[in-house]
């Protein structure tokens, strides 16, 4: 086969990846917002809200407050004698905070400049398309970090937060469309577990992998030899020649999806000792990229001695690192397993393991802790 790497698609995704770009993001949005609401809050002020029984101000209003909203929900004006007892509205103040808040305002901002530097895919995908997808994360952070300051007059309604959460996957989508493999890669997945509000759809799913794979995404054409070799989402167009050739191609550039498909195979023929090799030669590239469910795959060979010499310590060893790569696939099942090694003689350490396993959704740890 003639499809090789792309260099723009030097950086490859993980799970891992995911979710330290996702902590950045998280992190960049509550350090401008937060910054901003402090200069807010001390130039022009933030609203509090205010309930009237009827009689004079609370103490606890500033004098100088200047009332900005009047919500009266009993707008019947009675002058009867009894009318006060239903006069409650509810109103909104500005409070003016300390000057000193606007320093601190500042140096957040500032310091706020420096975070989305930490993204990891930052050298490949540059200045624009980071703060595109940051530009997603913002608004939905705006709308929660403004409700949890301001209280009840910035909650957002269901249409803030359904907009937030489609602009998300928006960014994704377009990304994609534009062209860029590992937003396909990310689709795909998507469409393939249903994540979120996404719906599974397999047929969806393995397109957007043979458009990344087209563009030279190695971890999409694995994906898509498989589809392709078991007719997933792609329908008459089965060819499990031609997936089998996708696997071993992917597997032999040592791509840890590639591999693991293909030692998956030799397993399923009772061929260990050359799934254990797969995995060992994978792992011990220095040139491929970790791979939680190849390290937990290669720590079952030898905790078990299947197709390699037995050794537990090392298996075990394994599993951890796997575990230490949450929420990537494989994290969930080491997690499990190192449960199963520890339930007889410590049942504690096994009850870690378990509670993390249930964590990461694997179900047999679910089912147990119920």
């Amino acid at each position: 086969m003639s499809i090789e790497p792309n260099e723009q698609d030097s950086f490859q995704w993980t799970a891992s990846s995911i979710v330290q770009s996702i902590a950045i993001f998280v992190l960049a949005g509550f350090a401008e917002i937060m910054g901003g609401w402090l200069v807010w809050a001390a130039v022009k002020g933030v609203r509090v809200e205010v309930v009237n029984d009827g009689g004079d101000t609370s103490d606890n209003v500033v004098a100088n407050d200047d009332i900005v909203d009047d919500v009266d929900d009993n707008d019947d004006s009675n002058d009867d004698d009894d009318g006060d007892m239903n006069n409650t509205s509810s109103k909104y103040a500005i409070t003016k905070k300390p000057w000193y808040f606007a320093l601190l305002g500042s140096l957040t901002l500032v310091a706020y400049g420096f975070i989305p530097c930490l993204q990891p895919s930052a050298a490949s995908d540059g200045f624009a398309r980071i703060y595109a997808a940051y530009g997603g994360f913002f608004i939905v952070l705006s709308f929660l970090l403004g409700w949890a300051l301001e209280g009840e007059s910035a909650k957002p309604d269901v249409g803030d937060l359904v907009g937030g959460g489609v602009a998300l996957i928006q960014l994704l989508l377009k990304e994609a469309e534009r062209g860029d493999a590992r937003a396909q890669h990310s689709v795909g997945l998507l469409l393939w577990n249903g994540f979120g509000s996404v719906d599974i759809d397999p047929e969806e799913s393995s397109k957007w992998h043979a458009a990344a794979a087209i563009q030279g995404n190695v971890d999409a054409l694995a994906v898509l030899g498989g589809c392709i070799r078991t007719g997933t989402g792609i329908g008459k167009h089965k060819n499990i020649a031609l997936g089998l050739k996708c696997i071993e191609y992917t597997a032999m550039i040592s791509n840890p999806s590639g591999v693991n498909k293909k030692a998956a195979l030799l397993e399923s023929n009772d061929d260990w000792f050359g799934a254990a090799r797969l995995y060992e030669q994978c792992y011990n590239d220095e040139a491929a990229k970790k791979n939680a469910l190849l390290m937990f795959n290669l720590g079952f060979c030898l905790v078990n001695g299947f197709g390699v010499e037995k050794n537990v310590q090392v298996g075990e060893s394994l599993w951890r690192e796997s575990v230490d790569m949450a929420p990537d696939e494989g994290s969930e099942e080491a997690s499990f397993f190192l449960y199963e090694q520890y339930e007889r003689d410590d049942k504690g350490e096994a009850r870690k393991w378990l509670e993390m396993s249930a964590e990461l959704g694997y179900p047999e740890a679910v089912e147990l802790l119920r």
